[in-house]
């Protein structure tokens, strides 16, 4: 009988981080691999689109809660209490490097933790929720444990598999960047924002477009990732609607499932903010600029703060967006050891966890990811 694996999506970023890890596990003729979706999450709603679509077998939270498992995956937090399974969490991004956000109300100010830190998450009932929590490098590891001691006996490190696939990607760059649309000649800008108002798109909706327009089309191909949070919570049409002018201008946006690290992969400079993708287009030795950053919000020691520290800086209102504009992007030393201490190794990491929770020795073949697949940009610029 096969071992079933519950895949556990709470929003569309998860759906994204255990595409990746899934590749270690599905095609193993001896699992089942069966999907579903929290529906108290906010941004369910997205994963559960792209669930429908996806070919995969889905089942309501309802049945998932009341079906023993041999092991359930997820990248996001919240209910995984209530499954029947040992329980693995991947986070998703690079972990925690920015402060979460200030909630309004009228009780007195705290120090606010780091973003994604939630120790009522993982920890309840008087029993540690999940079988393996992976971080991906040492100081991660040593953050959860500060906020949470009861979590040491199952943190494990086991590197950063999206820089890992990444990585894996690099003797594909020619192909993406044909299929990005990078004539001979150009070089590829890839614009990224974070979700929120702190990030590019938050406070500069409109830079995208001037960007599009100030590089010359003669040297440049301006391609746009946004996070799929900004996607799930306004809608494809809303996004698509926003972004017009700068399809106009010649921008081509990356579709919110995939894309944005095959287009990292292709990429000669990156202009961004304190997303994740960011920070893998820095551990990539790509120069960065930083047109979107909030100083204050920074976890010390973290990617964030080198990122911050490091990268160059877009002021969107100066003489570099007039027209033959050039940018001047920096490097950001040391990112990668930042973002993972074990470089090349979280294929064979995760994979060997997973089968010792599910009880099944591993596959003779070698663990490893596939490289990113190939990108398929939206938008009228394609055609430029």
């Amino acid at each position: 009988m096969a071992k079933r694996i519950l895949v556990v999506f709470h929003h569309l970023t998860a759906v994204n981080r255990l595409a990746d890890v899934l590749t270690l596990i599905e095609r193993d003729h001896r699992v089942q691999v069966v999907c579903t979706v929290v529906p108290s999450a906010v941004l369910a709603e997205g994963a559960a689109r792209h669930l429908r679509g996806s070919g995969a077998v889905g089942i309501p939270w309802a049945q998932a809660v009341n079906t023993r498992f041999d092991l359930a995956v997820a990248a996001g937090y919240g209910e995984l209490e209530a499954l029947h399974a040992p329980v693995v969490i991947v986070p998703h991004g690079v972990g925690p490097s920015m402060l979460s956000r200030q909630w309004e109300g009228h009780g007195p100010v705290t120090a606010r933790p780091a973003a994604g830190l939630r120790p009522e998450t993982l920890v309840g009932g008087g029993r540690v929720i999940p079988s393996l929590l992976a971080a991906a490098r040492d100081s991660h590891r040593d953050r959860l444990l500060r906020y949470c001691p009861e979590l040491a006996p199952v943190v494990r490190v086991t590197g950063d598999p999206a820089l890992d696939r990444m990585l894996a990607g690099g003797r594909l760059r020619e192909t993406y960047r044909e299929a990005l649309g990078v004539r001979p000649g150009r070089r590829l800008v890839v614009v990224s924002s974070t979700w929120g108002p702190r990030s590019l798109l938050g406070r500069h909706p409109d830079l995208p477009a001037r960007l599009a327009a100030a590089l010359p089309e003669a040297t440049h191909r301006v391609v746009m990732a946004v996070h799929p949070a900004v996607w799930a919570w306004h809608g494809r049409h809303q996004v698509l609607a926003w972004l017009e002018g700068a399809f106009q201008a010649g921008l081509a946006v990356l579709p919110p499932e995939e894309g944005w690290s095959a287009a990292l992969v292709a990429a000669d400079e990156v202009v961004g903010d304190f997303g994740s993708v960011t920070c893998y287009a820095a551990a990539l030795g790509l120069p960065v600029t930083l047109a979107a950053f909030p100083d204050t919000d920074v976890v010390p020691g973290e990617p964030g703060e080198l990122l911050g520290r490091e990268a160059a800086r877009l002021d969107p209102d100066a003489a570099v967006l007039l027209p033959d504009a050039r940018l001047a992007g920096r490097t950001v030393p040391g990112m990668p050891e930042r973002l993972t201490s074990r470089p090349g190794a979280s294929a064979r990491l995760l994979r060997r966890a997973m089968y010792e929770l599910i009880g099944l020795p591993e596959p003779e073949c070698e663990a490893r990811f596939p490289a990113p697949a190939v990108p398929r940009p939206i938008g009228t610029g394609l055609l430029r």
